[in-house]
């Protein structure tokens, strides 16, 4: 009797063992689209080529497609130009052609505070339309696979035509409460507004970005921030904390990432992975509507890079 107690106390703290290691040395990879703009409007502006929004995200759409193990997608914010049900409805046929899950993180165009496309009516219209976005509220988590922590945060401010970003209270406490639980977990975070601005603009950032890095920055364990709003390609590694901007699929380059995630026992590495549109066309007619253009495109390294972070650096 004695040695079955022994050798069920053995098998108990291998099972243990494994269930620990197996966070370690678990990849995730996943593909990041942002600022999309769909419209049922049929005219561009010499900005955003609202007129081809339907062309460049079916492409991007279908590149993802072509990819090998992508776990999930996201799309973070701007999904539709103008908040209105009809460019929903119009938008989702399209993205239901992803055969991979999706996810959603709401943008300032999406939604507004005046017209039939509130918050409320977007987070019912998410739950009719994707079976995965099965959560109460548009601020959200969920585990894509162990060893790993997604958040979505809402940080459009309920106010209609508002390009500022703010995390409310509640909304850091909701991180706070999972960063607690989630030491040994690489923490993905996917929000509209960028972390740390890509370049400055009163009128666009998070105006409360100083409080929440400073939430982020109490917990020592790799946290990845993803974003969309300023369309410009920006990667910025601050300790064990990156701020990714990536850019828009609507304007000039008409890009998207895909990103591969390593959760070894001692580091974490980040694969960035730059993917354009292949509507050349529309590229080369659009790279003459930002300034300066390798703001918009980024550096090389801010395209395709490795980026590791040590798990034991303080």
């Amino acid at each position: 009797m004695e040695n079955v107690k022994k050798n069920l106390l053995v098998l108990v703290l291998f099972f243990c063992f494994l269930t620990v290691t197996n966070a370690f040395g678990a990849k995730l990879k996943f593909v990041q689209m942002s600022d999309t703009h769909f419209s049922t409007v049929r005219e561009s502006n010499s900005y955003k080529l609202l007129a081809r929004s339907k062309s460049l995200i079916e492409d991007a759409i279908q590149q993802t497609n072509d990819m090998q193990n992508i776990d999930f997608v996201i799309f973070t914010g701007d999904l539709i130009d103008q908040p209105t049900v009809e460019s929903f409805d119009e938008v989702m046929p399209i993205v239901k052609t992803l055969n991979v899950p999706w996810y959603f993180a709401l943008g300032n165009h999406d939604t507004t505070d005046a017209g039939e496309l509130t918050k409320s009516k977007m987070l019912t219209l998410l739950i009719a339309n994707n079976p995965n976005q099965n959560f109460n509220s548009l601020y959200y988590s969920f585990v894509p696979k162990k060893g790993f922590r997604v958040i979505v945060l809402d940080s459009v401010i309920d106010e209609n035509s508002v390009s500022l970003g703010h995390i409310p209270p509640e909304q850091m406490t909701f991180v706070e409460n999972i960063l607690k639980k989630s030491k040994k977990d690489v923490v993905l975070i996917f929000m509209h507004h960028p972390l740390l601005e890509p370049f400055s603009s009163p009128t666009h950032k998070i105006d409360n970005a100083n409080e929440f890095y400073a939430l982020l920055e109490k917990y020592n364990m790799p946290i990845a921030v993803f974003s969309g709003h300023y369309h410009v390609t920006k990667i910025i590694k601050h300790g064990h904390i990156i701020s990714v901007s990536t850019p828009a699929v609507i304007t000039h380059p008409h890009a998207f990432r895909a990103v591969k995630v390593s959760n070894n026992r001692n580091d974490a590495v980040f694969e960035f992975y730059y993917y354009e549109t292949g509507l050349k066309d529309l590229q080369s007619k659009t790279r003459y509507t930002v300034f300066p253009k390798d703001r918009f495109t980024g550096k090389p390294d801010d395209r395709n890079c490795t980026i590791v972070i040590d798990k034991k650096s303080k």
